[in-house]
């Protein structure tokens, strides 16, 4: 029998404070009916304050409120309305929920490291403008009313501030029908990481002056000094900067051959099926290793990605047998010829034996190969988008079955 978060959040809400409680955490809320002088409820002390939150989460997700497209925050707001009739019950906030409608939110941040040589540039629902153009953009999207008139007026005065800058960036731009904006700004924020990490991705090279990210990277002189027992100073400097940018315009990032125009098409699918979902996770690990400074953290983070996107179960331990099976699907997803798949093999092992010795403890080594296994694992991602048997499996069983098929029938190996 499931348990009645409903009758226990209404009895929490009825139950007296104490003077002591005041001493602690509380929350206070007001009647929002068009009345005089609205009632208001408390519930204080740290203990109710919660048990207050948590009883709501687990209507929350008992509902699947999410799936309607409101934010905890919004529905926490309205549901709490219903104690002041004392109807707060499984079938009125089930009611409540199916009476909200959406409302389209366009959500714009800025993405630095990256330029446009055209005005607008859209990827499916992702859409991006350059930064030179956002007045224009904004002029011609918000319809101006007596109510958003200084609102308008400030966000352009504040843009016009933002473009004089000499930095590299453009906006992104994602539209998102929702009950309340807190819940579009959730998936906006979403969808810019993964954004973010497929332009990484895409870009695919561990540079220290490329930087993509949505916070601005300050130049800065980087100083380290020394002196020798005899008294000789050398004082050393060197300049950090991020200066390349790339243009998101360039056929490249959307071309078909290498598989990112489908990244874009993925990620802006609803329904994702197993083999997208893992993609993409895939995906976003490659990004943050690109940016990731330090060798032995990105190369854990490469290890990640290969194991989101090729192993079953990715809360299991990497046993022994489990490295086989990730290395022989990489062999076989990415190798044409026996030499190749057991070079492959081989490869990787190597590439395992040294994030196994990082994850033990071992000295970091300066010996690894770093964009040779980001080069191997942006293989896997680009043959599983394009190959023309690969790119049909929708889950990890039809691309571990299909992947078999190769293995023990010798495929293009002239062996059978």
């Amino acid at each position: 029998m499931k348990e009645d978060y409903f009758e226990k959040l209404s009895a929490l809400v009825a139950s007296p404070n104490t003077s002591e409680d005041f001493q602690e955490a509380f929350i206070s809320f007001k009647y929002t009916g068009n009345i005089p002088n609205p009632p208001s409820i408390t519930i204080a002390g740290h203990k109710k304050v919660e048990a207050f939150n948590e009883l709501f989460k687990q209507i929350y997700n008992q509902l699947h409120v999410e799936k309607h497209k409101i934010s905890f925050k919004a529905f926490v707001k309205n549901a709490e309305q219903l104690f002041f009739s004392n109807s707060f019950n499984k079938k009125n906030v089930s009611d409540m929920i199916k009476e909200k409608s959406c409302t389209t939110y366009t959500n714009i941040c800025k993405i630095y490291g990256v330029k446009l040589s055209q005005d607008i540039l859209s990827f499916y629902d992702v859409k991006f403008v350059k930064k030179e153009y956002i007045i224009d953009f904004l002029k011609s999207t918000i319809i101006e009313t007596a109510d958003n008139k200084i609102w308008l007026e400030k966000l352009i005065e504040q843009k016009t501030v933002e473009i004089s800058s000499n930095a590299n960036f453009i906006y992104f731009v994602y539209n998102y029908d929702s009950f309340d904006s807190d819940y579009s700004k959730q998936m906006a924020e979403k969808c810019l990481s993964d954004t973010i990490n497929i332009i990484r991705y895409m870009i695919g090279i561990k540079n220290e002056r490329i930087y993509v990210d949505n916070t601005e990277f300050n130049d800065c002189l980087q100083h380290f000094d020394q002196f020798s027992s005899s008294g000789m100073i050398l004082p050393s400097s060197k300049l950090i900067k991020k200066d390349i940018a790339f243009d998101l315009a360039d056929p490249f990032f959307n071309a078909t051959n290498n598989g990112n125009e489908r990244i874009w098409e993925i990620l802006s699918k609803p329904n994702k099926n197993q083999v997208e979902k893992k993609i993409l996770k895939a995906i976003k690990w490659i990004g943050l290793s690109i940016e990731e400074t330090q060798l032995d953290v990105a190369c854990a983070e490469i290890a990640f990605a290969f194991e989101s996107l090729l192993k079953a179960d990715e809360t299991s331990v990497i046993s022994p047998s489990i490295q086989g099976q990730i290395a022989d699907s990489v062999a076989f997803i990415c190798g044409e010829t026996a030499d190749e798949r057991i070079k492959i093999v081989n490869d990787f092992k190597t590439f395992y034996r040294y994030r196994s010795a990082i994850a033990h403890g071992a000295e970091k080594s300066t010996d690894i190969n770093y964009q040779k296994y980001l080069n191997m694992i942006k293989n896997v991602v680009i043959n599983l988008l394009t190959d023309d048997s690969l790119n049909k499996c929708t889950s990890l069983d039809e691309l571990n079955s299909l992947i078999n098929s190769k293995k023990y029938g010798c495929v293009n190996d002239n062996l059978d």
